[in-house]
């Protein structure tokens, strides 16, 4: 591919393509068990902070609620969460984890971790030189 010429468009490229081919590596792994990473983030961000109502997922994963919908559907429909009225405000919905969720969660989270430990090949030192780099460029 020719350089633009433009420091930034060239980065922006380049980060963007990196991004998706490390993502498209580490996700095969979950497609293995049904899953996207939407999917699994939205069961992780459950176990670690839920329950959440479907407006917090939303915002964990960069997705619009419309998305998320989705993505619960599927994730109800295969027993992994369940959604549930609560609190005096019967409209407020609140998403938990089923049983069956946690143990998934419980028995991927490791797995996923290595794929991305195996797939981001670089030495320890670059690697958190890019997070700073990145947090930088993810301002709201």
């Amino acid at each position: 591919m020719r350089s633009s010429s433009n420091p930034a468009c060239d980065a922006y490229g380049a980060l963007l393509r990196a991004a998706a081919s490390v993502a498209s590596r580490v996700n095969r792994r979950l497609a293995s068990k049904g899953l996207t990473a939407s999917r699994f983030g939205a069961l992780c961000a459950l176990m670690a902070d839920g329950p959440l109502c479907p407006h917090d997922i939303a915002s964990r994963l960069c997705q619009t609620r419309g998305n998320v919908t989705m993505i619960l559907d599927n994730l109800e429909r295969r027993g992994l969460v369940e959604r549930r009225r609560e609190g005096v405000n019967r409209r407020y919905l609140a998403v938990h984890l089923t049983p069956r969720g946690r143990r998934l969660v419980a028995s991927l989270a490791p797995r996923h971790r290595e794929a991305i430990a195996e797939e981001m090949t670089l030495a320890p030192s670059d690697l958190r030189r890019l997070s700073r780099i990145c947090a930088r460029l993810a301002k709201p």
